[in-house]
């Protein structure tokens, strides 16, 4: 009887599991677990691999444009041409003569180059030829003339690539090395009005960056004086150096001759003599047209310019 009654019970039991085991979900198989395995790494590479795309324009930027590296001007020199006549510099008009100007050459013979400004400082006399450069060194070493530049998204300067390139004026105190420059690596904050121009075509490339036409401007203090010196049909070109992170290269541009004159005229006490001087030759030396088709109203220049690497205060 107890027989009986122990095999009816493990009887009903069995019963009961298999009624149990159909309720469930059937386990999964080894081909379903490497199904649900790649899903979750697909999910996963997706989410991490997904960068924001880059603005197509200035519009769509905000304090800054990418997460790339940004610099900030150090030095700027206004040269002379030498003493054989050559110059460097852009062929900003397209043509070996403007305005009844003849073009100048490089040192290794390259034609159409525009820099009226330099042929400008090289009759000017010896203690003459630095002022203006001055002017705008003592205005970058003291944080009133703070350029950023930003190649937008830019990282690496030496793969093959297109961008745009931004122009900002940053503000703030700045720290200086032994050379009384700008030391590297410092963070600005950004003017009000930050936007001094936006080249919208950039091309990258073997360690270089070349950019424009485009036009923008560098804002000078002098003597108290904010003083725009704007610059028209701009070009820009660049050299990357990796190892130091650093920027070395070439602006040019057509200045008005309204902003060169406005500076002159700011000139007094012992530079009396050489405002007087520029006011006479400045109009001798027009040689550009700011904007293609109309007058000759401005003065080609060529400026050489290193920068360094810099950040900017984001909210």
């Amino acid at each position: 009887m107890q027989c009986h009654s122990t095999f009816r019970y493990i009887s009903l039991m069995s019963v009961w599991m298999v009624i149990l085991s159909g309720c469930q979900d059937s386990p999964p198989t080894v081909a379903q677990d490497v199904q649900m395995a790649d899903a979750m790494e697909e999910d996963t590479v997706e989410d991490l691999s997904a960068p924001e795309p880059l603005p197509a324009s200035i519009d769509e930027c905000g304090a800054i444009c990418a997460d790339a590296p940004l610099y900030v001007l150090s030095r700027i020199k206004f040269s002379a041409v030498a003493d054989d006549g050559t110059s460097y510099g852009f062929d900003l008009d397209n043509a070996d003569t403007m305005c009844d100007v003849q073009d100048l050459q490089t040192s290794d013979g390259r034609g159409g180059i525009d820099n009226r400004l330099g042929e400008l400082l090289a009759v000017l006399p010896p203690a003459a030829v630095d002022v203006l450069p001055g002017i705008v060194q003592t205005s970058i070493d003291s944080g009133q003339l703070s350029v950023l530049i930003e190649a937008v998204g830019v990282e690496d300067f030496q793969p093959a690539q297109q961008t745009f390139l931004v122009l900002r004026m940053g503000e703030g105190a700045v720290l200086h090395g032994a050379d009384g420059h700008i030391l590297a690596s410092q963070t600005f904050g950004l003017d009000p009005d930050p936007i001094l121009g936006v080249a919208p075509v950039a091309s990258v490339g073997d360690g270089e960056l070349l950019a424009g036409p485009f036009q923008f401007e560098i804002r000078l203090t002098y003597l108290g004086n904010k003083i725009q010196f704007r610059l028209f049909r701009g070009l820009v070109r660049f050299t990357h150096d990796p190892l130091e992170d650093t920027i070395s290269g070439t602006l040019g541009g057509i200045v008005p001759l309204d902003d060169v004159t406005t500076l002159a005229n700011m000139l007094g006490g012992d530079d009396a003599d050489l405002r007087d001087l520029l006011l006479q030759l400045l109009p001798e030396f027009v040689d550009a047209q700011t904007v293609a088709e109309g007058p000759c109203d401005g003065l080609s220049s060529a400026i050489t310019f290193e920068g360094v690497r810099a950040f900017v205060f984001q909210e």
